[in-house]
């Protein structure tokens, strides 16, 4: 089966004919349609503590957790966004060796990252980056910095030890890094 994200904002497990949707979970605490999409891939977080735990975000920043039940999915946790502050690129799935190797799902919003602990929804920390970050992040794990790609064409780490901030130019000057950054 697949997890597939709509423009709606809902979530639709999609299986083989006869039925081929097989669960399906729609926002209802949404006020607003705007930048309602489901912005990213939802992420499967295999072996959590009741089981396989779904997470998936919108553009407005709306971030939920579910367990696949047997008619549906169950809301272990949500996370309201701000449409007015959407996100700025994609969320990504990282598990930080200075966070116990706890998976976080981190939300780039204009100049900041928004780290969610996946378990429970929880808020595990923010980042501040120098420049609107518009390429979702990536982890050098051995160093604990984390990467992003920003508006102004250069890349920016900050180490989550001590929250200090490198930056690497790409000479893209005016030029916005998208693709997310890749060892």
């Amino acid at each position: 089966t697949f997890y597939v994200g709509t423009s709606e904002g809902s979530l639709l497990q999609v299986g083989h004919q006869p039925t081929p949707i097989l669960r399906r979970y729609d926002l209802t605490d949404t006020d607003t349609n705007l930048n309602r999409e489901v912005y990213g891939s939802p992420f499967v977080l295999k072996g959590a503590p009741k089981g396989d735990l779904i997470i998936y975000c919108t553009k407005a920043g709306d971030c939920v957790g579910l367990l696949p039940i047997e008619n549906g999915f169950k809301k272990v946790w949500s996370i309201k966004g701000d449409p007015a502050k959407p996100l700025t690129a994609k969320p990504v799935i990282l598990k930080p060796a200075l966070l116990n190797n706890r998976a976080v799902c981190v939300l780039p919003t204009n100049r900041q990252l928004t780290l969610i602990e996946c378990e429970t929804g929880a808020m595990a920390r923010s980042l501040n980056m120098q420049q609107t970050v518009t390429a979702s992040p990536m982890l050098i794990e051995n160093q604990s910095i984390m990467v992003v790609g920003c508006d102004d064409g250069n890349l920016y780490g900050v180490t989550l030890a001590n929250d200090i901030v490198r930056q690497w130019s790409s000479s893209a000057q005016a030029a916005a890094i998208r693709g997310r950054p890749v060892l």
